[in-house]
């Protein structure tokens, strides 16, 4: 039986965020706990997808948008094994029409034939990778169109693609039977739920726990954190490490982060506001903090996920 808190969380309505909520107590305690740490995978920073469930089974990332990342790699999830949110669904041929003109699948002009069931492929998750839809055309002829990877369930608008089909002749329906729900990627919201729910260990716990993955990120500090601003020559501190270490791996001239803000960290302070067109002063304000955090940013390499 799920937990409360999975029941919540099955919602979508529970698994958008809405806003800053003072009844969130947990999630701000979330925050606070992780604040100035980042997940970085060859110094770039990873990126932390999830979905609602995952059906027992995530999905590796270039089966689902096309981009091979080494650590969004299919593993079973011994977490959650949920089907579909409100089960078994079945389509009609004419309602099948209407999706796919809708969805712009096929023209307003063509007439839905079937779905070929023969040519159905899996990914070894047990995902849809492969199926074809045949139609005829204006003018008669039938055409096959091919619908591979993601849109395996969302040219339908199905819940996921991790499911099996069935045609009743009879009725000229479509049974679709599956599980999980989303795009199977990164953490099932689910799974990390009812894992969280068995377990005794605390988050700083957690973080260093070994986890059999492909290619496993590595916790490790924010790029930059400074609790107090400005900081400025003469200064002993633990903001003043942190500088330094942003400056360091930015290529600056200090020999190491000692954290006294000294004439070396004043020196290098001021080549990096001269090279970002901010005035030079040597001291540390939000500004200069703004430019040093955004050059780590582009050092650690983002880029943009298409969804």
């Amino acid at each position: 039986m799920l937990q409360p808190m999975a029941m919540i969380l099955m919602i979508p309505h529970y698994q958008t965020y809405r806003d800053y909520d003072t009844r969130l107590t947990n999630v701000f305690s979330a925050v606070d706990q992780t604040k100035g740490q980042v997940l970085l995978y060859n110094d770039k920073l990873v990126e932390t997808l999830y979905s609602a469930w995952h059906g027992g089974v995530s999905e590796d990332s270039e089966n689902v948008w096309g981009n091979y990342v080494p650590y969004l790699r299919s593993v079973q999830d011994p977490f959650e094994n949920l089907p579909w949110p409100n089960g078994n669904i079945v389509l009609t041929n004419a309602q099948i029409q209407a999706i796919l003109v809708n969805r712009k699948y096929m023209a307003s002009t063509d007439t839905f034939v079937s779905l070929d069931l023969s040519s159905i492929t899996k990914f070894p998750s047990g995902r849809v990778s492969n199926i074809n839809i045949i139609y005829k055309d204006a003018a008669g002829a039938v055409q096959t169109k091919s619908v591979t990877n993601d849109c395996t369930r969302t040219f339908l608008g199905l819940p996921s693609n991790l499911y099996t089909v069935t045609y009743d002749a009879v009725n000229g329906a479509y049974t679709f039977s599956g599980k999980g729900n989303g795009h199977g990627l990164g953490m099932s919201q689910i799974g990390a739920n009812m894992k969280d729910s068995l377990s005794t260990k605390d988050y700083e716990d957690m973080k260093t726990v070994t986890v059999q993955v492909y290619a496993q990120p590595t916790m490790t500090c924010k790029p930059l954190y400074i609790a107090a601003l400005p900081l400025s020559l003469g200064m002993t501190s633990n903001d003043v490490v942190s500088l330094q270490n942003a400056l360091i791996k930015l290529g600056y001239n200090i020999s190491s982060a000692t954290g006294y803000f000294g004439i070396q960290t004043n020196s290098a302070v001021i080549a990096f506001q001269t090279d970002e067109g901010i005035p030079a002063s040597g001291t540390v304000g939000t500004w200069t903090c703004s430019e040093l955090k955004y050059a780590l940013i582009i050092k650690s390499g983002i880029r943009s996920l298409r969804f």
